[in-house]
């Protein structure tokens, strides 16, 4: 909720956070608040950075096993990682027990890949522009803001790999929200909290 209003200023719109792992919130005219996401790692975190290692991860063995086409991947993980040979990431991941962290810390190496015009590490990211663009979608629609001027916002780490998922993110948020227009937080959640407390002791008063 901070978030929502440090991005907003209070005002109507849309904020979609996608960091180790993902939610998303809106306000709209009428004062109505919604919440997508946010449901962790198990079920949810659709488009954060843990699920785009994750992805770099089934890549990188799928491309060992001919499954998938050669990744730029491989190198950059087997060398993150310190693997000697590509099996030793079952090693890592089920006997040293890679946690949420350690494998959301794949996800810049992803975005690195797809610089270099990797077309894995570029799907990847194209895929969780598209997730990420499914809860503002929800949200709008939840909100009935669909055909209004409607200001979403994006922040956190994923979004950091610049096009590669904020083209995707904001054509697949287009295609349903003509009127959409994108930009980054307008304040920090610190100042979220102060509006959200002046909001409080508005309806109070």
């Amino acid at each position: 909720m901070i978030a929502l209003y440090g991005a907003t200023g209070g005002e109507p719109g849309l904020i979609v956070l996608a960091g180790t792992g993902s939610v998303a919130a809106g306000l709209s005219r009428r004062g109505e608040v919604k919440r997508v996401g946010g449901w962790g790692n198990i079920v949810g975190d659709e488009g954060s950075a843990y699920e785009i290692g994750r992805e770099a991860l089934r890549a990188f063995l799928h491309s060992y096993d001919g499954r998938e086409i050669k990744t730029l991947l491989t190198e950059k993980i087997m060398r993150m990682l310190k693997l000697h040979v590509e099996e030793d990431l079952v090693q890592r991941v089920y006997v040293e027990k890679m946690n949420v962290s350690d494998i959301a810390a794949v996800a810049p190496l992803v975005a690195e890949a797809a610089d270099e015009g990797d077309a894995v590490a570029k799907r990847i990211l194209a895929e969780a522009g598209r997730e990420l663009a499914s809860y503002a979608i929800a949200m709008a629609k939840a909100l009935g803001m669909e055909d209004e001027d409607v200001e979403v916002y994006t922040t956190g780490g994923v979004f950091k790999a610049g096009s590669h998922v904020l083209k995707p993110f904001e054509e697949e948020v287009k295609k349903i929200l003509p009127r959409a227009s994108f930009a980054s937080p307008k304040f920090e959640p610190a100042m979220g909290a102060v509006f959200l407390a002046l909001r409080e002791l508005g309806e109070k008063s």
